[in-house]
């Protein structure tokens, strides 16, 4: 079973046929349901190239943790900052701002509706979740010199629904062949792209969606963003809050988990800061079985092992799999332990977890 077939199964909201089900391999599924849950959602911080059809649809918060050892500083929380001329209008800081006024400002003009999820937000991209507690609505802005890329990706081997108008600029729409995901790219109004995404109960609901995407000004656009979202300035305490109770490698550098460039909420800082922790120590791990040191190795195994205990994970195991995924590759560690019934190696744990 493909990634990209697993994300389908997950996505749809309606029971598939007996023979949608007979076309997957459901004999590999559990491998690759494991590594779905590590590898497909964010593909880090930047987007997904054109040319790839991995889906980026969450049904529950999964995290990818991909160059966790190398690229700690790539995802950051982010929150609103209030204040204001006594509190009737909110200030915001300037790094946000600088996102709002670069990007398109949409939301969606429907009763239930409100942003759920903001992540990975910087002035060249960024996504949104908006959620009526029935649907899910994924907003991703990219660079507008990439829309023709794009158009060309989505019309390979997808539905072409032809021309749409959202927001008064011509798009393209598309539906992922035997399903009820629809997405459509928009022009470009000045730098960037948008594309929105969902799963309807038809066409017709999708376009009524679209048809109720409205342009709003900055502050209406911040104000909507939900709580999780953090100010890049608050980072450093954040990161101090996830690292309670967090064994520590010797010699383990922590000053990029502190940096940021961009925006996420707290379940993705969770997910990058502890994610870099545990690819450290499973480096000494397994450096240690290869030295033959078997002190050294069990030292590392005990601190993975301690992360069922670690408060930041715990803090998110109902909002998301990343801590359960964790949790099964530090098992792997003990004596006789497997990963889905198989020995843990290094090149395993480079396909799952600690991409480089």
């Amino acid at each position: 079973m493909t990634d990209e077939e697993l994300d389908l199964l997950v996505r749809q909201a309606s029971p598939i046929s007996d023979a949608q089900v007979d076309a997957f391999d459901l004999g590999s599924g559990e491998r690759h349901l494991l590594e779905a849950i590590m590898s497909n959602t964010l593909e880090t911080v930047t987007p997904l190239a054109p040319g790839r059809h991995r889906s980026r649809r969450r049904t529950r918060r999964l995290m990818v943790v991909g160059a966790m050892a190398v690229a700690a500083a790539t995802v950051a929380t982010v929150v609103i900052v209030g204040g204001g001329d006594g509190g009737s209008k909110p200030a915001y800081a300037a790094d946000i701002l600088a996102v709002a006024e670069a990007n398109d400002r949409v939301l969606i003009d429907l009763p239930g509706w409100s942003v759920s999820r903001a992540d990975e937000f910087t002035v060249d991209q960024g996504e949104m979740t908006f959620s009526d507690g029935a649907h899910e609505v994924e907003v991703h802005w990219r660079q507008g010199s990439e829309y023709a890329s794009w158009v060309n990706d989505r019309a390979s081997g997808n539905d072409d629904l032809g021309t749409v108008t959202v927001l008064g600029r011509q798009g393209r729409m598309f539906r992922y062949v035997g399903t009820q995901d629809y997405t459509a790219l928009v022009e470009p109004a000045g730098a960037s792209l948008l594309e929105v995404r969902g799963v309807f109960a038809s066409e017709a609901d999708y376009r009524a969606m679209l048809g109720a995407l409205k342009s709003v000004d900055v502050d209406t656009w911040l104000a909507a963003l939900p709580a999780s979202v953090v100010k890049p300035s608050d980072r450093t305490a954040a990161v101090d809050e996830i690292l309670v109770g967090v064994p520590l490698p010797v010699g383990f550098d922590t000053a990029g988990l502190f940096e940021s460039a961009s925006v996420s909420d707290r379940y993705q800082l969770v997910a990058t800061v502890t994610g870099t922790v545990v690819c450290a120590w499973f480096d000494q791990y397994f450096t240690a079985i290869e030295q033959g040191d078997d002190a050294a190795a069990k030292a590392a195994s005990d601190a993975l092992i301690s992360s069922h205990q670690w408060p930041a994970l715990l803090s998110i195991v109902d909002e998301g799999d990343f801590a359960e995924a964790i949790w099964e590759y530090a098992d792997a560690t003990l004596p006789g332990g497997t990963l889905l019934g198989e020995p843990l190696t290094r090149d395993e744990l480079a396909l799952g977890l600690c991409r480089a």
